[in-house]
């Protein structure tokens, strides 16, 4: 005996149908169509809107098990965040001279008024000369050059000016460094030029020092090492250079020689040069000592942007720094591996930083032949990415799963 559906009593607004359904015997209807080529799986191909199943039946929405997360336990208040900013300021070690103090005038309420009538018309003009971003520490923190540098929980205020620059090879410019900006590396096959003026006092005038030596560094904090002799040695002669690692084989290396290969294959700072008692009264970087000369940066190929630093110490009287690097031979590229610390903290009680200036590099063709001058290889580096994550696949999922939507490396099976 025929009797009516329990759907055709039901009525759902906006359902697109009769309120009344006709008295006849549908079949059910199958939810898999037939294989139609990749064509067919575009998003919700499998679940397209079906007026008449959904005006029925509705299937409830499966949520994933959230996990509540109180914002108040995780992330500090204002108050907490500065209380904790200052105790970290008080843990700080300075190394260096006082930060100079500035003279700051106060403005009338009708200079105010003034200033900000031409902040309204953008006619406000500010002189950047006047302004000194040479001791903003967090752009030293954001880069981490003095834990880099030195050690953790130390920093010193630039107290001295500094001013260095290589001139452009396509252009009549100069390249100046800052902290931080960018420069080509085929631009660095010269010594930069380098003008160092005396410190500053607190009203903004030079002292009249007549006495006292300055010591500058360049050095490479992103110094990568090199895997080992026998793998970086170039020579023509094929012959010549298979003598050389048998050579090299049989050689027993000392142990000091061995710590120094293991020290510069952990990506420890490389000296680039080395200009020590520089005379402070008008004398110029060609009347120091230059006990380390002069190679340009060679980042290697794969390795990114290098933090190129360029240090400044004062000190009093003439260092004989000879004594310190007596032992040391800087001909070959793997002997430059230099420790900025040891070095601070031999000479701690003679030599107070006093500039910094850094910039950053980038391999050029120009690196390739700067190492090759040295008789070293120019190393390759390249990111192993990591292989793409594929889905697991459902054969009657839940929710829309259509495969096509990830797209896999090609290397990928």
């Amino acid at each position: 005996m025929y009797k009516p559906s329990i759907y055709a009593r039901l009525y759902v607004k906006r359902s697109r149908r009769a309120r009344n359904t006709p008295r006849v015997a549908r079949p059910w209807r199958p939810r898999v169509i037939a294989w139609a080529g990749p064509d067919a799986f575009i998003r919700n191909r499998f679940y397209e809107l079906d007026n008449w199943y959904k005006a029925r039946i509705h299937k409830p929405e499966l949520f994933p098990n959230l996990h509540l997360i109180d914002p108040d336990t995780i992330f500090e208040s204002f108050e907490e965040k500065i209380k904790g900013e200052n105790e970290k300021e008080k843990n700080l070690l300075n190394i260096g001279f006082k930060r100079l103090e500035q003279n700051l005038t106060k403005l009338s309420s009708e200079d105010l008024v003034k200033l900000e009538n031409l902040a309204i018309k953008n006619k406000l003009f500010l002189d950047f000369t006047k302004i000194d971003s040479s001791n903003q520490l967090a752009l030293f923190q954001h880069f981490n050059i003095f834990d880099d540098l030195f050690m953790p929980a130390v920093y010193f205020y630039n107290v001295q000016n500094l001013n260095i620059f290589w001139n452009k090879k396509e252009e009549n410019k100069q390249n100046s460094i800052y902290f931080g900006n960018i420069i080509k590396a085929i631009d660095t096959t010269n010594p930069p030029n380098i003008e160092i003026g005396n410190i500053f006092k607190n009203d903004g005038d030079t002292k009249d020092d007549k006495t006292g030596f300055n010591t500058l560094l360049m050095l490479n904090l992103e110094g990568p090492g090199l895997q080992n002799e026998e793998d970086n040695l170039i020579e023509e002669d094929h012959q010549q250079q298979q003598q050389l690692i048998n050579n090299i084989k049989q050689l027993k290396i000392p142990e000091k020689d061995q710590l120094l290969i293991n020290h510069l294959n952990k990506n420890k700072q490389i000296i680039h040069w080395f200009v020590g008692n520089i005379p402070l009264n008008g004398g110029e970087i060609n009347d120091g000592n230059t006990l380390i000369n002069y190679i340009q940066p060679m980042p290697f190929y794969g390795t990114g942007y290098h933090r190129f630093v360029f240090i400044l110490f004062r000190h009093s009287e003439v260092i004989n720094f000879d004594k310190y690097f007596d032992s040391c031979d800087f001909s070959s590229f793997t002997s430059r591996i230099f420790n900025t610390n040891s070095f601070y903290k031999h000479f701690e009680d003679k030599i107070t930083p006093s500039s910094l200036r850094f910039c950053q590099i980038k391999w050029d063709p120009s690196c390739d032949r700067a190492l090759h001058s040295l008789g070293v290889k120019s190393p390759r580096y390249w990111y192993e990415w990591d292989q793409p994550l594929k889905p697991e696949q459902k054969e009657f999922p839940l929710k829309p799963m259509p495969f096509n939507q990830f797209c896999l490396s090609p290397n990928v099976s």
